[in-house]
């Protein structure tokens, strides 16, 4: 009985070690700040799943006003697709393409603008 008992507990372990948050696996990040520095050009794996981490945990919100003041130009590449976000200091982001697009709050924006600006 008591290894039944192990094999049950070792499977939800399993199932369990599976779960979270996944954000898209990404090949190129850049990020290009308010003066057209580039302070993040990389294509490091570990580096890529630290920044796709910050930069897709958000949430879709309607306009913020004067947050919405896009400075910032993130370069994301993945699964050889490319996208150009725009970004304001306040964390705010949209897709940058002809027309409106949806507005996201980056939840880890104040890591994410560290990492980018040092």
């Amino acid at each position: 009985m008591n290894k039944m008992k192990c094999i049950i507990y070792v499977s939800v372990m399993l199932m369990l070690a599976g779960c979270g948050d996944d954000y898209p696996v990404l090949t190129n990040f850049k990020f290009i700040d308010d003066n057209f520095t580039t302070t993040i050009d990389t294509s490091d794996p570990d580096e890529l799943a630290e920044l796709s981490a910050m930069f897709f945990d958000r949430k879709e919100v309607s306009g913020e006003g004067e947050a919405l003041d896009f400075k910032y130009l993130v370069e994301v590449s993945r699964d050889g697709n490319d996208e150009r976000w725009r970004c304001s200091k306040a964390g705010f982001c949209r897709l940058y393409v002809q027309g409106d697009s949806p507005i996201y709050k980056l939840e880890r924006y104040v890591e994410f603008y560290q990492k980018a600006t040092n």
